[in-house]
């Protein structure tokens, strides 16, 4: 949906679904998905600022939703958080990279980590979609939420290399692969 802010009130302008025909194949199906979704950011122009900070609000509503269905008894009473459901791969440090660019003012950095975050969104998330590790039983709320993160991670790097026109040249390429290896090398030691 599409909602304004009128004196501290919220408004609403637009909703309603995508749809895409069952008989497509999926590639075409994404690239129906993409063309609609371009047309409505055209149509309504949301600034930047708004699409990321509703993606940010999206990626912690799903990341505490999958943490609180990691909970297990804990022997002193109550509820723990399972510790392997902490892992940082790819994607989960894609969910704190947006809330971090939501935080930040250093447009640099910003800059950098836009360029970095798209083909990682794309590659990554685009790939946890199409493999997915928690299954396709959608009677699971763990599987729902998990194509929700990615699928909302995949929108984010569409809008970031379609509206934002992030700089995606050769030169960030090799910046990116720099960032990768710092990020693989955390991950590896924090897992």
């Amino acid at each position: 949906g599409v909602i304004d802010v009128i004196n501290g009130k919220l408004k609403p302008i637009a909703y309603g679904v995508i749809l895409t025909p069952k008989d497509k194949k999926l590639p075409d199906r994404l690239v129906i998905i993409e063309e609609d979704l371009k047309s409505l950011i055209n149509k309504f122009k949301p600034t930047h600022n708004t699409v990321s900070k509703c993606v940010m609000v999206l990626l912690i509503f799903f990341k505490l939703f999958h943490l609180s269905l990691s909970m297990k008894e804990s022997e002193f009473g109550g509820y723990v958080i399972n510790q392997t459901q902490l892992s940082f791969h790819l994607c989960s440090i894609m969910n704190y990279t947006v809330i971090f660019i939501n935080i930040i003012k250093n447009e640099k950095v910003i800059t950098t980590l836009k360029s970095f975050m798209v083909p990682c969104l794309f590659i990554g998330a685009l790939m946890a979609l199409l493999i997915p590790t928690e299954g396709a039983e959608f009677v699971k709320p763990r599987v729902w939420q998990y194509m929700l993160i990615h699928g909302t991670l995949v929108f984010y790097g569409i809008y970031l290399a379609t509206i934002e026109k992030v700089d995606l040249s050769i030169k960030t390429y090799f910046n990116n692969l720099k960032i990768l290896v710092v990020v693989a090398l955390v991950a590896f030691l924090m897992n």
